[in-house]
């Protein structure tokens, strides 16, 4: 199937497909990467909290610069691969690092742990963004109205639940478990393999339009100063951070 198209409504349709196939895996790992792996690491990995911590801040900063640059790359490619489905098949590698946060090699202990994790927790957050950034990206490009654009939200997030469900089920059969380390073998495996094969299949389904780029040769910093520099955008923002405070 061919990436580009002049055809709106085919693009728009093709990223309800991509919605479809990737909006369970991602908030099936979604779920258990941040309501779950700090509590695995620590009760089970027996990583020290105030390390794990650590880890987890330095990972969300990694993660705020590389989005930025992911969303620059992505806006810039204009070859026959399209701007978005390399980014979208390459991301597929982030379930690789998923696996091994949850299943670390038994005779890794001490520092030597502690580093493991720590590389693939930056590992993963580096290729999830490849997924996350140009598939929200994506949305944007495809969906032409606020009708559609709100549509594709909401398709995204009726599907996730299953993902959201299906990741808290396992969840708590693991802290339930009396050797959850033994027993979250098969259940990693299992999504590792099937969330590959839907970040995958979701991939190719991408159709895109040719969307001429305003300043396609600016400076990703700039443009990202340029954003902030919106009363708008600021306000947003301050809500948008409250709101993860409060709840």
């Amino acid at each position: 199937m061919s990436v580009w198209t002049q055809d709106a409504r085919s693009a728009y349709r093709s990223y309800l497909r991509v919605v479809c196939l990737q909006s369970i895996p991602l908030s099936l790992t979604g779920a258990l990467i941040t309501s779950y792996l700090t509590l695995y690491a620590t009760d089970v990995l027996l990583i020290a909290p105030a390390i794990v911590g650590t880890l987890f801040a330095l990972a969300r900063l990694y993660d705020g610069v590389t989005d930025v640059l992911i969303g620059w790359w992505s806006d810039q490619r204009s070859g026959p691969g399209g701007r978005r489905r390399p980014f979208l098949l390459a991301g597929t590698l982030s379930m690789i690092p998923f696996a091994f946060l949850r299943l670390p090699p038994e005779g890794l202990q001490g520092l030597q742990l502690i580093l493991f994790f720590g590389l693939a927790l930056l590992l993963f957050e580096s290729l999830s963004t490849l997924v996350l950034v140009p598939f929200n990206a994506l949305g944007i490009e495809s969906a032409r109205t606020p009708r559609e654009r709100s549509f594709a939200t909401a398709l995204s997030r009726a599907i996730g639940v299953a993902g959201l469900i299906a990741g808290f089920a396992v969840m708590q059969v693991l802290i339930n478990s009396e050797a959850p380390r033994a027993e979250a073998g098969p259940y990693i495996m299992i999504i590792t393999v099937l969330s590959m094969l839907a970040l995958g299949a979701g991939a190719l389904q991408v159709q895109e339009l040719r969307l001429a780029q305003p300043s396609p040769a600016r400076n990703p910093w700039r443009q990202l100063r340029d954003v902030f520099s919106l009363g708008y955008f600021r306000q947003y923002t301050l809500i948008y951070c409250a709101s993860w405070f409060c709840f």
